[in-house]
């Protein structure tokens, strides 16, 4: 093993600064009044099913305390996918199990939002499934060359 990949495989993905929202008493968090994962989960806490969802310019304004709607494009892009990111990394560690839908955000809490995010999962699959479908086709037939030869 090379030094580079001793150096790589010695660096741990960064998980946001969380140390874990149940070992956090108040005086720690207190001390850690900026950290953006921790505002998240303490939003969020409020947003348990699809009747307390909330919407994202406001999901925004709780969090980084900016209106989006005074933001430049660049930056109301760039908190929306840190935010985003964090809501996604909760639900892969099984902090909060939250559904971004078109216009909300809320936390999983009943069998019928279950229902429809398995639906929709599933939706998704099958229209992978036929990509990936797609992209072996292009393969074999090698319509590759088409874009080579004109």
């Amino acid at each position: 093993m090379t030094e580079q990949e001793q150096i790589r495989k010695k660096k741990k993905r960064r998980n946001w600064g969380f140390i874990g929202i149940e070992s956090l008493n108040e005086e720690e968090k207190e001390k850690e009044p900026d950290n953006i994962y921790l505002r998240t989960y303490d939003v969020m806490k409020y947003h348990i099913g699809k009747e307390n969802s909330i919407r994202f310019h406001l999901l925004f304004k709780e969090i980084t305390g900016k209106n989006p709607f005074e933001l430049s494009t660049f930056e109301r892009t760039y908190w929306w996918n840190v935010i985003k990111a964090i809501l996604r990394d909760m639900r892969k560690n099984e902090i909060l199990f939250t559904i971004i839908t078109s216009r909300s955000v809320y936390v999983l809490q009943k069998q019928e939002e279950l229902q429809k995010f398995n639906e929709k999962t599933d939706r998704h699959i099958k229209s992978l499934n036929e990509l990936k479908d797609k992209a072996k086709k292009w393969v074999d037939d090698e319509k590759w060359r088409k874009v080579i030869d004109g």
